[in-house]
């Protein structure tokens, strides 16, 4: 369990520099636009500096409104990583009962789910969120 939390740490942190690599060249993108179509306004007598202001307003609030989205799907793709390691744990603690327990006995984690989910499940989420943070702190990110 703490395995695949390692792993997930992982996967996260690719997640989250993925964003920050596509915001990077979002402002890249807007430094271009700025220089490219505020350069020839800069001459513009008397007008000029005011356009240019506008060039950088505009294309700073283009590139905010990008990064903004970036955010958006880096979380969503960070909650979907976390959920799906949540799932992962359960479905293996699931088979590892099923490989121990005769299969009669099966059916009694849904009558009587208390020992499965109470104590089994939560142990795994548990060494799942451990693997997580550990992870994380080896690759040299806060935890906590």
């Amino acid at each position: 369990n703490q395995a695949v939390g390692h792993m997930d740490a992982i996967r996260a942190d690719v997640i989250y520099q993925a964003g920050e690599d596509e915001k990077s060249i979002n402002n890249w993108n807007k430094s271009i636009q700025y220089h490219v179509i505020g350069a020839p306004v800069t001459g513009i007598p008397l007008a000029g500096d005011t356009l240019q202001r506008l060039v950088d307003l505009g294309t700073t609030e283009y590139m905010n409104n990008l990064n903004t989205e970036v955010d958006k799907e880096t979380r969503r793709n960070l909650a979907g990583n976390f959920s799906a390691g949540h799932d992962q744990i359960e479905k293996m603690i699931e088979v590892a009962v099923k490989d121990k327990v005769p299969k009669e006995q099966w059916p009694l984690m849904d009558k009587d789910p208390g020992h499965f989910e109470s104590n089994l499940q939560n142990e795994g989420r548990v060494r799942y969120n451990l693997g997580l943070t550990g992870g994380a702190g080896y690759m040299g990110k806060v935890t906590g």
